[in-house]
């Protein structure tokens, strides 16, 4: 919902506004009102009920009870009847006023690439770096014109309603320095989310012990195994939009050493990791979720 409200002004979040804004819509004191407005404590046998009396300590533990249960139905219906069931609860209970649109257009407006005198090189700048940021590898309208010519496929799915999402999620922050192209930071925010919500989904369905379920949530989220997702099954690395000169050295030495068979390697970039995040929230956008 956070996400999806941004379009509506053609303009687009960072990580840090988005997990912002965020905060405000699932906050204890506001997820634990929405509960009791929603009627959840018709649902628990509160202390009330047994004649005990209304402290100030009763009364936290009856808001907390009613957040949990609503936490708690929310992961339930998810978990039987799929991510609709979850969104109808979580509008029901007004959480978000509405739900979220799957009619999303590309960005409002085409971005323009900025003037060298916007930069103030010093005049022993090297040339051929200067000319680089004169007409810089990637720009908001080559994002866009490249999405004709590109494969919009990644990782056996193919972008239907949205292709341009795919260049998005592709597309590192260092570009955004130089232009007025969009970065992953968006997509990969939410693709955070929906990553972590499968995972832990999956586990529960598997029925894994509480004490290996944080470990085993971890071992599949971590940067480090993402990174070797983002080479080995997604070819991220091919198709990487960045304007750094030493992340692209990394990536390399990075993909050498997994193409080496060594028992070991080194923990891999972690933009390569943000990046197969970006995916997961490219695709959940694409396919409506």
């Amino acid at each position: 919902y956070v996400w999806s409200q941004q379009f509506s002004g053609g303009e687009a979040s960072l990580e840090g506004k988005l997990t912002s804004d965020r905060q405000k819509i699932i906050s204890h004191s506001r997820t634990s009102q929405k509960a009791i407005d929603g009627g959840m404590l018709d649902l628990i046998h509160s202390a009330a009920e047994t004649g005990t009396a209304l402290t100030q300590e009763v009364l936290v533990s009856i808001t907390n009870a009613a957040r949990s249960c609503l936490l708690a139905l929310v992961g339930a219906l998810c978990d039987v009847h799929g991510i609709e069931a979850a969104v109808q609860a979580i509008t029901k209970f007004q959480l978000v006023p509405n739900l979220p649109s799957r009619d999303l257009i590309a960005h409002g407006s085409l971005g323009e690439e900025r003037d060298m005198d916007d930069w103030q090189l010093p005049d022993d700048f090297p040339p051929h770096l200067r000319e680089r940021l004169r007409n810089p590898p990637v720009t908001y309208d080559t994002l866009t014109s490249a999405v004709q010519d590109s494969p919009s496929e990644i990782g056996g799915y193919v972008f239907g309603k949205h292709p341009w999402l795919l260049s998005e999620s592709l597309t590192h922050a260092s570009v955004t320095a130089v232009s007025a192209a969009y970065s992953n930071e968006r997509l990969e925010w939410l693709g955070d989310a929906v990553l972590g919500a499968v995972v832990l989904r999956w586990l529960f369905q598997h029925q894994e012990p509480p004490s290996q379920q944080v470990k085993a949530f971890t071992d599949n989220v971590c940067n480090a195994n993402l990174a070797k997702v983002a080479v080995e099954r997604l070819d991220v690395h091919k198709r990487f939009n960045t304007f750094s000169t030493p992340l692209l050295g990394a990536i390399r030495r990075f993909v050498r050493e997994l193409s080496s068979g060594r028992a070991t390697v080194r923990r891999g970039p972690k933009p390569l990791a943000d990046c197969v995040e970006a995916i997961l929230g490219a695709v959940w956008i694409d396919a409506g979720g």
